[in-house]
């Protein structure tokens, strides 16, 4: 695979619910609810790139 994982995760739509750490941010929202841990949506992370 050329281009690293973020290219990965921005063009395979499918991946994203597998990954529950991106760049050190909690993106399970699950996972943060029942942990009292602030997490942000992982679509939304990507548009930022």
């Amino acid at each position: 695979m050329a281009g690293g994982f973020n290219p990965y995760l921005k063009s395979n739509p499918g991946i994203r619910p597998g990954v529950y750490l991106y760049n050190g941010i909690l993106t399970d929202e699950h996972i943060g609810i029942i942990h009292g841990i602030f997490s942000k949506d992982i679509d939304l992370l990507l548009a930022a790139l």
